[in-house]
């Protein structure tokens, strides 16, 4: 997967990083959002290696998060 980041900023001259590619559309995030969305992938990521794939009794699992 290929995202592209542009780095600019806000109208009042803080950063501003914009992704664009694979999920992302265009989405413009300040570094305090940026930095929410990376600890989140990151638990999510911690989750995913410690739940349990094998076996009849495996359920899918769903979370979602804000940022």
């Amino acid at each position: 997967m290929k995202v592209a980041v542009t780095y600019t900023r806000t109208a009042d001259n803080r950063p501003l990083v914009v992704l664009d590619g694979g999920p992302f559309n265009g989405v413009e995030l300040t570094l305090e959002r940026l930095h929410m969305l990376v600890r989140q992938l990151d638990d999510a990521a911690f989750i995913a290696e410690r739940r349990p794939v094998n076996g009849r009794h495996f359920i899918p699992a769903t979370t979602e998060f804000t940022i």
